[in-house]
C-alpha cells in the first residue's frame, strides 16, 4: 500500500443523496421544553468499493434520541450516500482475506469530507423538528470511524 501523502486533487465528489429519514415523536398534549433533555447520537460510516471504476460509495448514518420525563423517546435516523471517484484507487486500497483495507491518508480524506458535508445536511434536514438545534461537532481527525 502507498506510503505517500494522499492528494485530494485526485478525488472527485460524484454524488450525494438522501437515503433514509425517519423522525418519531410521541403524541403529547403539550410540547415539552427542550431544556434538560440532552440529545444522544451515534454514527456509522460504511464504505463499498468498485475497484475497476475507481469508485468508493460511503453510506453515513446518524441516529438521534432524547428521552422525555414520561419515559417516551423522540428519535430520528438520517442516512446519506456519498460517491467518490479516486484516480489510482488501487494504490490506496488493498484486499486481504475478502476485506478491503484503506490507507489511513485516503480514509481520513474521505471520512472528513463525508462528515463535514453531512454536518450541513443534518442541520438542514432536522430544521423544524425537536432536533433543530442539534449541531454535529466539528471533526478534527479520522478517528470518527
Amino acid at each position: 500500500m502507498a506510503k505517500k501523502k494522499f492528494n485530494t486533487g485526485t478525488m472527485d465528489y460524484l454524488h450525494i443523496r438522501d437515503i433514509v429519514f425517519t423522525y418519531s415523536m410521541p403524541d403529547e398534549t403539550t410540547v415539552p421544553e427542550k431544556e434538560g433533555h440532552p440529545t444522544r447520537y451515534s454514527m456509522e460510516t460504511v464504505k463499498m468499493f468498485n475497484m475497476e471504476q475507481e469508485v468508493i460509495r460511503m453510506v453515513f448514518t446518524i441516529e438521534l434520541e432524547t428521552q422525555l420525563e414520561s419515559a417516551k423517546k423522540i428519535k430520528a435516523i438520517y442516512t446519506t450516500e456519498h460517491l467518490f471517484q479516486v484516480k489510482g484507487l488501487s494504490d490506496w486500497v488493498s484486499k486481504a482475506e475478502e476485506k478491503f483495507v484503506v490507507d489511513h491518508e485516503l480514509n481520513e480524506a474521505l471520512t472528513l469530507q463525508v462528515y463535514s458535508t453531512a454536518r450541513g445536511m443534518i442541520h438542514q434536514k432536522f430544521n423544524g423538528t425537536w432536533f433543530s438545534d442539534f449541531v454535529l461537532p466539528v471533526a478534527k481527525s479520522a478517528a470518527l470511524d
